[in-house]
């Protein structure tokens, strides 16, 4: 919801037909129904598109959003007007080549999900290059690397997504490729929390990989994974409840980082 009562939302650089129109596009929604669309600029040369993805209200009477494809952020107020503000780390290369296997071309870090911040910043996830960011008002960055990220040119270590303010003032996010819930102090100290990781005995498939994570209500934080959804109470009680059958074992899966914080059950 913008500050302007409307319903603000995102849409990727395609038509109905799968057919690449422009480099995507911000929308807004009334109370009354009515549909106005602000397209976003070309994409900058080296990249597809910017490919808007989450947007949220900012605490200056704007809206501001993550380009999953632009490497940027970028911010809209309630007239329309748009500016972009480019990220300075890309996607890792690796001999050379970056994404869509281009030499020379380092492609986004895919920021994802874009929180206000307790502070007045914005933050956001970096899932290409396991970062978490930070822009003010003013459009100054500062990114803050992940302990034990390893970034490879096909994706990010851990793979930071589901980002959310919650118990403490502090943010929360998920690793989807480590099956941990972070705490993200705002001076940029993370501690990791270990989820429960089932596995079956031929190693063949696993419950986890968490993709979602929401603040709920009596300060929990309800995250969703493969196969189920699960609550985390700080410090370091785990509920997860099962809904499916558990998916393929990702046998390229990384090592668990150490010093975390084993679960323990509600």
């Amino acid at each position: 919801m913008g500050p302007d009562g409307g319903l603000w939302f995102t849409e990727n650089a395609f038509d109905a037909f799968g057919s690449s129109v422009n480099s995507g596009v911000i929308g807004r929604l009334s109370g009354r129904g009515r549909i106005t669309l602000y397209f976003l600029p070309r994409p900058r040369p080296g990249l597809t598109g910017a490919t808007p993805y989450s947007i949220v209200a900012g605490p200056d009477g704007a809206m501001w959003f993550t380009e999953r494809d632009g490497n940027a952020i970028g911010r809209i107020t309630t007239t329309g007007h748009i500016r972009e503000y480019p990220l300075p780390t890309g996607r890792p290369m690796r001999n050379g080549v970056g994404r869509d296997d281009i030499p020379g071309r380092t492609g986004s870090s895919e920021p994802g999900d874009i929180v206000t911040g307790p502070d007045g910043a914005l933050w956001f996830t970096e899932e290409y290059a396991d970062r978490i960011g930070r822009i003010t008002r003013g459009g100054h960055v500062h990114e803050y690397a992940l302990p034990d990220a390893q970034p490879r040119s096909d994706g990010g270590s851990l793979g930071p997504t589901g980002l959310t303010v919650g118990p403490g003032g502090a943010l929360w996010f998920v690793l989807g490729n480590r099956d941990r819930i972070v705490r993200f102090t705002l001076s940029g100290r993370a501690t990791y929390f270990e989820l429960p990781h089932t596995e079956q005995q031929d190693m063949t498939y696993a419950f986890g990989q968490p993709n979602g994570l929401a603040h709920g209500s009596g300060g929990s934080l309800w995250f969703s994974e493969v196969g189920g959804v699960g609550r985390f109470r700080f410090p370091d009680c785990v509920t997860v409840y099962r809904t499916t059958s558990p998916a393929p074992l990702d046998p390229d899966m990384p090592d668990d980082p150490p010093g975390r914080v084993p679960p323990r059950a509600c």
